[in-house]
């Protein structure tokens, strides 16, 4: 892929790593830009990570604030995940406790002689704290889950160009044929698009409705490329697996919106 014109994006790095290494390295360090032994839930507490990482963490980030974990009150997913990839699905339960007492930090105005008590400061009045790796932003995760994505569609991609590469459709290579090259000339403006729409988002990352949309892009995205690869897509041990893990990113992570119908 060519890269944008632009001012380098915070997020780069962590499109790259899942760019060349693929889902396992670009999850490990999603949840390591959060800070040392901690994991990154979902909007409803979901997580998926690395099991050493599940392993070694002692607490989690929901919402872009920090809590101590409690792995007693927390429960393991019964998913198909990818034995290969060694990856483990969990949901930490909410509220969760806090990582040190409440201690109310109040700023002096002249017209509130009396103080006010600061909301956006590093202890929350719900109990929570900022964590330091996601300061600022509750929508760190939504919005990284996305260039993770990114990055995954992207490496699929390279690994759909090699399959085609080595197969032949009479004396034609597959990735020559009008109808495949059609399919990944899409996907590449997909992808573009997709990338495009990440970078001109505001400092704290797209609203709710974008992500979904975002999401649902980069979800056709590796359809496409799926139908493409054939059956070797669907083997636990072919390609497939990286947008089997992307899917489950989506599902996980993406935000939860209710749509009403209207009256």
């Amino acid at each position: 892929m060519l890269p944008l014109p632009g001012e380098p994006h915070p997020r780069l790095p962590l499109r790259d790593t899942a760019r060349r290494d693929g889902p396992r390295s670009a999850l490990t360090a999603f949840h390591q830009a959060a800070g040392p032994r901690t994991l990154v839930c979902g909007p409803a507490g979901h997580v998926l990570a690395p099991r050493e990482l599940v392993a070694d963490a002692t607490r989690v980030v929901l919402s872009g604030r920090a809590a101590v974990r409690v792995p007693a009150r927390e429960r393991h997913l019964a998913h198909a995940l990818p034995a290969r990839l060694d990856l483990a699905a969990l949901r930490c339960p909410a509220p969760v406790r806090p990582e040190r007492p409440i201690r109310p930090i109040r700023l002096e105005r002249p017209d509130r002689p009396d103080g006010l008590e600061r909301p956006d400061g590093p202890h929350r009045s719900d109990g929570l704290e900022r964590s330091d790796g996601l300061e600022g932003s509750g929508r760190w995760a939504g919005d990284a889950v996305l260039w993770l994505r990114l990055g995954l569609a992207q490496h699929l991609m390279a690994e759909v160009l090699d399959h085609l590469g080595e197969r032949s459709f009479g004396d034609t290579p597959l990735v020559r044929l009008p109808a495949t090259k059609s399919a990944l000339a899409e996907v590449a403006v997909t992808l573009l698009e997709t990338e495009s729409n990440l970078r001109g988002a505001p400092v704290d990352g797209p609203d709710d409705a974008t992500l979904l949309l975002l999401h649902q892009q980069v979800t056709t995205v590796d359809d496409t490329l799926l139908r493409l690869l054939g059956a070797n897509g669907l083997t636990s041990s072919g390609p497939g697996v990286t947008a089997h893990v992307s899917r489950l990113l989506a599902d996980l992570y993406a935000p939860c919106l209710i749509l009403r119908e209207a009256a």
